[in-house]
């Protein structure tokens, strides 16, 4: 008996000296996230691509294209002619790639600081679960470098289908430089 209240005693002692029944402060919310909604509309899509970049959330920007989870389709990057004979790691460009080519550009940039990007749309021609959107686009990269180009101007084309979870997602994104500016393809030779 004597041997049951020790044993009692200990463990109440053991209960009483840890938190583990204790609930804990709730985490506040990461700050400078924008939340992005469900791409159910092509115009969705966009805005998200931008929050993505403005954000430099890496998941965030993923979930824009296409992966095997949601629909039989792969995704294809097609680079602007010059940034690919610089370049020819862009020629054999895959969803790891341009993964691998966010989270450098968002090592390179300052805690903070937001890429911008703007699209003017040029032209659409849109089915019930594709389309194929063209943009002139122009992306500012705020480098930690000065020396480093910081503007990327061309022109986009991108095609998007609806996925099993009926949101839109790029399959194919090509590339095109435009007069002398260095085009988007550059900036993802140069951080590849």
């Amino acid at each position: 008996m004597k041997l049951l209240n020790v044993n009692i005693l200990i463990f109440l002692l053991l209960l009483t000296s840890c938190d583990i029944f204790e609930t804990r402060e709730p985490e506040e919310p990461e700050s400078g996230r924008s939340a992005t909604l469900p791409a159910t509309t092509p115009s969705q899509l966009f805005e998200n691509l931008k929050l993505a970049l403005k954000d430099k959330a890496v998941d965030n920007y993923m979930r824009l294209f296409v992966d095997e989870f949601s629909m039989n389709a792969e995704f294809s990057f097609v680079p602007s002619s010059g940034a690919a004979s610089k370049y020819p790691s862009l020629l054999q460009w895959d969803l790891n790639s341009e993964r691998l080519y966010f989270n450098n550009v968002k090592v390179a940039t300052p805690e903070g600081g937001s890429m911008i990007l703007t699209q003017s749309e040029i032209n659409n021609i849109t089915t019930v679960d594709s389309a194929v959107f063209q943009f002139d686009y122009t992306l500012i990269v705020p480098f930690s470098e000065s020396e480093l180009e910081n503007t990327f101007r061309g022109r986009a084309e991108y095609t998007i289908k609806l996925n099993t979870n009926n949101e839109w997602v790029i399959t194919r994104w090509e590339d095109i430089e435009v007069e002398n500016f260095s085009s988007w393809s550059e900036l993802k030779g140069l951080f590849n």
